[in-house]
């Protein structure tokens, strides 16, 4: 059962469905994968359908948002082919420099290591040497990646694993990034 018919259902067995209490993920929802208009919730809710335009609009639910979403997100197939594209485009041998550089100013340089630096816990020297040796180690790393070296590749994983067990569960964290591509797509589309 979708997340209409079940509210729908809720509010037939007497809950007293709050449109103030409805999260972004479930407009989403509603709005973007079950395709209901602004006028079908503001009627399953009892608000003006004004009242649920202009909450969808503050959520950042359009149409235009959705649609920049889903191709980011490899929603559909046209959004995998243009993925797999972009990949393809940055996976290349002649990108290992940047791509080695990027992903250590991104994952290793904007973290805590830059506010020990700035603390003058590390000196302008030991920057230079942790950022040459991340460079390094990650340029091995797309190379490996981008000529599908997975043997190796699996072996360097597998063999580096056995000394992190205890290590904290890995969460992904995107610094922002998604919601800073989503920004320049839309800018795109003025």
């Amino acid at each position: 059962m979708n997340l209409f018919d079940l509210l729908k259902s809720e509010k037939e067995n007497g809950k007293l469905l709050d449109f103030n209490e409805i999260s972004i993920d479930e407009l989403k929802q509603l709005h973007w994968i079950e395709e209901k208009f602004d006028s079908e919730v503001a009627e399953l809710f009892g608000v003006s359908e004004s009242k649920v335009r202009y909450k969808r609009k503050k959520m950042g639910i359009t149409r235009k948002e959705m649609i920049i979403e889903d191709l980011l997100l490899n929603k559909d197939e046209d959004s995998k082919v243009l993925n797999t594209t972009a990949l393809d485009r940055i996976l290349d041998q002649g990108n290992i420099d940047m791509l080695s550089k990027a992903i250590t100013n991104f994952a290793f340089r904007y973290g805590p290591i830059e506010d020990m630096h700035a603390n003058r816990q590390l000196t302008q020297e030991n920057m230079k040497e942790l950022n040459k040796f991340m460079v390094n180690r990650l340029a091995y790393l797309f190379q490996i990646i981008i000529e599908q070296r997975g043997i190796e590749l699996e072996f360097l994983i597998r063999s580096n694993a056995l000394f992190t067990s205890g290590w904290d569960i890995a969460e992904p964290d995107d610094g922002d990034n998604l919601y800073l591509v989503k920004q320049e797509l839309l800018k795109w589309n003025k």
